[in-house]
C-alpha cells in the first residue's frame, strides 16, 4: 500500500486531517518501500530515495526526523520534486501554483525555506530554466 492506496477522501479531504488520518498518510513511504521490496526493487540508493522523500534538512520531517547530510542524495532529490509537483498542481482547498510561483513558495516561505538541500534547490531551477 502507497500513497495510491490511502483513501482518496482523505487525501482529497479540505479539513485539516484527523491524528489517524495523519499518521496513515505518513505511512506512506514505508509503504512504499514493502511494495518496492516485494516486485524485488533491492537497489538501496530507490529504496532509500522513497523512505526518505518526507524527510526535511531541518529534522522536522518523517519517518525518521532526518535532517542535513542524514538525508540520501535520492530522499532529498525526490523531496524537491515531490513539493515541486504538490504545489504546480491543483489540490481541493487551492488552485495550483505557477512554476514561478512554487519555486518562490519553495526558496522564500518561512515555512518551506528550510526543509530543502538547498544546493539541490538551485540545481533544480537551473535545469527548469534550460
Amino acid at each position: 500500500m502507497g500513497i495510491k492506496n490511502i483513501d482518496q477522501k482523505i487525501l482529497h479531504k479540505n479539513d485539516t486531517l484527523t491524528q489517524e488520518e495523519l499518521a496513515l498518510v505518513r505511512k506512506h513511504p514505508e509503504l512504499s518501500v514493502e511494495i518496492l521490496e516485494r516486485n524485488l526493487v533491492l537497489d538501496t540508493l530507490i529504496i532509500n530515495g522513497i523512505k526518505e522523500h518526507h524527510e526535511n534538512q531541518n529534522g522536522t520531517g518523517y519517518p525518521n526526523q532526518f535532517m542535513g547530510r542524514r538525508i540520501s542524495k535520492f530522499g532529498a532529490i525526490i523531496a524537491i520534486a515531490d513539493v515541486f509537483d504538490a504545489l504546480t498542481n491543483s489540490r481541493p482547498h487551492r488552485e495550483a501554483y505557477s512554476s514561478f510561483e512554487a519555486l518562490r513558495i519553495m526558496m522564500k516561505d518561512e515555512s518551506m525555506a528550510r526543509k530543502f538541500n538547498f544546493s539541490y534547490l538551485e540545481a533544480f531551477l537551473r535545469l527548469l530554466k534550460s
